[in-house]
C-alpha cells in the first residue's frame, strides 16, 4: 500500500508539473476549471503509462523510473525537437519520433534487466525530491494570487437609477469589432484613407469620435468595464473574475429593470457574458491571440503537438453568421425594447479574409509584417459594417446604434502606446440627433447612450490608465 501511494504521488507531481508551471506564470489568464480539467487529463495519461510499465516490469521502482522518463520526454517533446533541429536542420517530426521511441525502448530494456532495485529506488528518490521541490516552488508562487482571489472585494459600482416607465423604449445595438482602428490611426500607420466610410456614417447621421482613449488595450478589461459602466477591472484582474463580472454586468441590470430583452450576436458568450443567437455558446477560459486554450498550449509542448489544430474555418463562419444575422429581415420583426450586444473578433488576427471576403492562406493568418493582411481584413469588416448599418436603419430606423472597437491595431513596433488605446466610436440615434461623444472613453460613451435611451442622468467617470 505504501509503494502504491508513493507511486501515485510521484506520477502526479511529474505529470502535472508542466501544468502548475504554466499556471504559476499566468495565474490571471487561466480559470481554476481549466487548471483542474487539464491536470486531470495529464495525470490520467501518466497513470496509464505507469500501470502498463508496472505490468511489464513487475517492479514498482523500475516502473516509476521508466514512467517518469517517458512522461518527461513525451510532455516536453516539442522543445526537444526544436533543440535537435537547430543542430540537425533536416530532421522532421516523423524522423525523430521513431528515434526517441527506440531510445526509450533501449532504456526500458536496460532498466528492466540491468538496473538493481536499490539503484531504481535511489533514482525514484531523486525524482521525488526534485519534482516535489519544483512543484512546491510553483505552488508558492500561486498562493498570493489565490489569496487575493479569495479576498477579492466587490467594487462599489452602485448608483441610483430611476427609470420613467413612460419613456419610449428604443432598440439598442451595441457592436464591438475587435482591433478596428479609427480613422486617424489607420491613416497614420497604414496610409489608408477611410474617409469613404466616415462620409457614409455621417450621411446616415452618426456622431463620430476621433480622439477617444480607453484605459488600456486589454479586450476583456475594456469590455468588462464598459458593460459595468465603470472601471471595475484592470488587466491584472483574473480572467474568470472578469467573465463573471460581464455575465452579471450593471448594464444588463439597468436594461432589464427598464423592461428590455438582452440578446447576443457574434462571439458574445465569453466576450459579453450573453448567449449568442448566431453561434454556439461554448464558454472557456483565457485564450492566446491565436485562439489557443490552456490545454492546447500544453499539448503543443508534447509529442502530440502536430495534431493540435485551431479551427479557423469555424472562426470565419462565426463572423459571417453574425454579419448575416443583421441581413435577415425576420430578426427585426416585432422587436421592441431589445438590447442587442455583438462582438466580432475581427479585424483582430487571425487574418481570415481578404478585402473581398475571400479566404487568406493560413501562412498569413498572423502576418503583421506585411501590412496588407490586417488592412485587407479591415476593409472587409468596414464593408460588413456598412451592410449592418444599412439593414438596421432600413428595418429599425428609430433605434440607437453604437459601433465601436476596443482598441486600434497593436502588433507592430511603430505603434505608440497611446495610439493603441485609441478606439473607434460612432453613435446613431436618428438622422438629426447628434451625440457629444468626442474624446469619451468606451465607458463614458456607453453612459451617454444610456442617458439618451432611458432619459436618466448618468454623468461621466474619470478614466484611469493601465499598463
Amino acid at each position: 500500500m505504501k509503494n502504491l501511494l508513493k507511486s501515485i504521488f510521484i506520477i502526479f507531481i511529474i505529470s502535472c508539473f508542466p501544468i502548475i508551471f504554466l499556471y504559476a506564470n499566468n495565474p490571471k489568464e487561466i480559470s481554476f476549471y481549466e487548471l483542474t480539467i487539464t491536470a486531470l487529463c495529464f495525470y490520467c495519461v501518466g497513470l496509464i503509462i505507469w500501470c502498463l510499465l508496472r505490468i511489464l516490469t513487475k517492479n514498482s521502482n523500475k516502473a516509476l523510473v521508466l514512467a517518469a522518463m517517458a512522461i518527461i520526454v513525451f510532455s516536453n517533446y516539442h522543445h526537444m525537437e526544436l533543440g535537435i533541429r537547430k543542430v540537425f536542420g533536416f530532421m522532421e517530426y516523423w524522423h525523430l519520433v521513431p528515434i526517441i521511441c527506440f531510445l526509450l525502448f533501449v532504456f526500458y530494456k536496460f532498466v528492466k534487466h540491468n538496473m538493481k532495485d536499490t539503484t531504481a529506488n535511489a533514482v525514484v528518490l531523486v525524482f521525488a525530491i526534485s519534482f516535489s521541490a519544483l512543484f512546491a516552488v510553483n505552488v508558492i508562487l500561486c498562493l498570493p494570487y489565490a489569496y487575493q482571489s479569495l479576498k477579492e472585494q466587490e467594487v462599489d459600482n452602485n448608483f441610483s437609477v430611476i427609470i420613467d416607465e413612460a419613456t419610449p423604449k428604443k432598440n439598442i445595438y451595441y457592436f464591438v469589432f475587435d482591433e478596428y482602428s479609427n480613422f486617424p490611426i489607420i491613416k497614420k500607420y497604414y496610409d489608408y484613407d477611410n474617409s469613404g466610410f466616415e462620409t457614409y456614417l455621417k450621411d446616415y447621421g452618426f456622431s463620430i469620435s476621433y480622439d477617444s482613449h480607453n484605459e488600456c488595450y486589454s479586450t476583456t478589461t475594456i469590455l468588462t468595464n464598459i458593460l459595468n459602466l465603470n472601471y471595475v477591472s484592470t488587466p491584472e484582474t483574473a480572467e474568470d473574475t472578469k467573465l463573471k463580472m460581464r455575465e452579471q454586468a450593471k448594464i444588463y441590470d439597468i436594461f432589464k429593470q427598464a423592461g428590455y430583452e438582452i440578446i447576443g450576436v457574434g462571439k458574445t458568450a465569453n466576450s459579453m457574458g450573453v448567449e449568442s443567437k448566431s453561434q454556439s455558446n461554448s464558454k472557456g477560459g483565457g485564450q492566446t491571440a491565436k485562439g489557443e486554450s490552456f490545454f492546447q498550449i500544453l499539448v503543443r509542448n508534447t509529442v502530440f503537438y502536430p495534431f493540435v489544430k485551431i479551427d479557423n474555418d469555424q472562426r470565419a463562419k462565426d463572423i459571417l453568421n453574425g454579419i448575416n444575422y443583421f441581413k435577415d429581415k425576420d430578426n427585426y420583426k416585432n422587436k421592441t425594447s431589445v438590447l442587442t450586444v455583438s462582438y466580432f473578433e475581427s479585424p483582430h488576427e487571425p487574418f481570415l479574409f481578404d478585402n473581398n471576403g475571400n479566404a487568406v492562406s493560413p501562412q498569413h493568418y498572423y502576418d503583421w509584417d506585411e501590412k496588407k493582411y490586417y488592412l485587407d481584413q479591415y476593409k472587409f469588416i468596414t464593408d460588413c459594417m456598412k451592410t449592418i448599418v444599412a439593414n438596421i436603419i432600413e428595418n429599425d430606423p428609430d433605434s440607437i446604434i453604437f459601433l465601436s472597437s476596443d482598441h486600434s491595431a497593436r502588433f507592430r513596433d511603430e505603434f505608440e502606446e497611446e495610439d493603441k488605446r485609441n478606439p473607434f466610436h460612432a453613435v446613431y440615434a436618428g438622422k438629426n440627433r447628434k451625440f457629444n461623444i468626442a474624446g469619451k472613453s468606451g465607458v463614458n460613451t456607453m453612459r451617454t447612450i444610456i442617458e439618451e435611451a432611458l432619459d436618466i442622468d448618468m454623468g461621466e467617470v474619470e478614466v484611469p490608465t493601465y499598463d
